[in-house]
């Protein structure tokens, strides 16, 4: 009877804590901090001056992140975030070379650096929604704009105007939803899909989405 009784006692803890314990894991939420990395792939469409047109190029890059609880619900923070674009090609601008105007196909490349505040909806306990909005700025190094034209020489490769390489600023927009699972309290792995919008300062906008993975390091300082 009093080993009954025991394993009476032992299962109704095993439940109560089995019921307790995700609001134990959501109350952490709002004393949580993380870190957290993020690869990703992706698209990104870069306008150019000189044409209407659009370049769709491939986009790899990586984040790292930082984040403190304020709600069960709601997280602040900010990431650093890289990506290497791939070669942009148009195939009919018109652009000016020596202040002379010229028409032809372009090449260019671009790098991105952006520092970003961000603001995190966290939408559930150990499979965790979430929903991120972030601004920002960032330097996008672009190379020299190549630029196939005609001469009395033949065909040539010429720099346009305004289009040497070197940094330009961007003011950056950019909106993220994922899907995280936690692994105990102090791992967690997930999936998102991100949007990005930088508008060029003296340079051409440009837009990029992506798909990524993200593994985060928890803890809890208050604990």
């Amino acid at each position: 009877m009093k080993s009954a009784r025991v394993a009476l006692l032992a299962a109704s803890a095993a439940l109560a804590w089995a019921a307790l314990a995700p609001i134990t894991l959501a109350l952490a939420d709002e004393a949580e901090r993380r870190i957290a990395v993020r690869p990703s792939l992706g698209y990104a469409d870069v306008a150019e001056a000189g044409t209407t047109a659009r370049a769709r190029v491939h986009a790899a890059g990586v984040a790292a992140s930082f984040g403190v609880g304020l709600q069960n619900w709601l997280e602040l923070g900010g990431d650093l975030a890289v990506a290497a674009l791939g070669e942009a090609r148009y195939d009919e601008v018109m652009l000016r070379v020596d202040d002379a105007p010229m028409a032809g196909p372009l090449k260019r490349r671009s790098q991105l650096a952006q520092l970003r505040g961000t603001v995190t909806l966290r939408l559930g306990v150990v499979w965790v929604p979430t929903l991120q909005l972030a601004i920002g700025a960032g330097v996008r190094n672009q190379s020299s704009g190549l630029l196939r034209g005609q001469s009395v020489r033949g065909e040539t490769i010429y720099v346009p105007d305004g289009l040497d390489a070197g940094p330009a600023l961007d003011l950056v927009v950019a909106a993220r939803v994922g899907f995280e699972h936690r692994f105990g309290p102090r791992w967690s792995v997930g999936v998102s899909a991100g949007a990005m919008q930088a508008f060029g300062v003296g340079v051409a906008d440009l837009r990029l989405a992506d798909a990524s993975l993200t593994l985060a390091r928890l803890w809890y300082p208050s604990w």
